[in-house]
């Protein structure tokens, strides 16, 4: 058997140490520590101590954006070829995924709140399903990025709210199913 390596864990500790104080204030800045370079380093750290992972979870923040989740190329110039060379290594790559969050999109593919502003993805509206689909595609095809599958995470922010408008019916926990 060979062990997961999640890279928040690390990006915190690197956060924090660069921020020079407690764990609260590397925390805050985590999600800029997800770059290729620091993934590459975190598993040469890991394979000196002779632990090899059989999956490694990009986490937080490796995309652009949330909503379309579009690799960020600063931080990940080739992020299908480190995919593909943890592949050829025998390893699998999971993608850090945060439910609900409608960065990038236009608020007609949300759940939106009485002023229609966007406050999470809309699952129930074919026009997201549609867009999901294709996102998802391109970060798990062969001709896409490649990956393995997704850590999915922040699920408990599914959108809520007395005014709140949706397309479809699916609400709580069915719209969670539904994404």
């Amino acid at each position: 058997r060979r062990p997961i390596f999640c890279g928040w864990g690390a990006q915190c500790a690197d956060a924090t140490a660069e921020a020079g104080g407690g764990i609260l204030d590397g925390l805050g800045r985590a999600a800029g520590f997800a770059t290729q370079e620091r993934y590459d380093r975190y598993l040469t750290e890991l394979a000196a101590r002779r632990l090899v992972p059989g999956t490694i979870i990009v986490d937080d923040k490796w995309q652009r954006t949330y909503g379309r989740a579009d690799p960020d190329t600063v931080k990940w110039p080739d992020l299908r070829g480190w995919i593909l060379r943890r592949h050829d290594e025998g390893r699998r790559v999971l993608l850090w995924w945060k439910a609900w969050d409608h960065e990038g999109l236009p608020a007609e593919l949300c759940v939106r709140d009485r002023t229609g502003r966007a406050i999470g993805v809309d699952p129930s509206n074919p026009a997201y399903e549609s867009e999901l689909r294709g996102i998802v595609r391109g970060l798990v095809s062969a001709a896409g990025l490649g990956a393995d599958g997704f850590k999915v995470d922040f699920t408990a922010e599914t959108p809520v709210g007395p005014a709140a408008t949706r397309y479809g019916q699916a609400w709580g926990v069915a719209l969670l199913h539904r994404l």
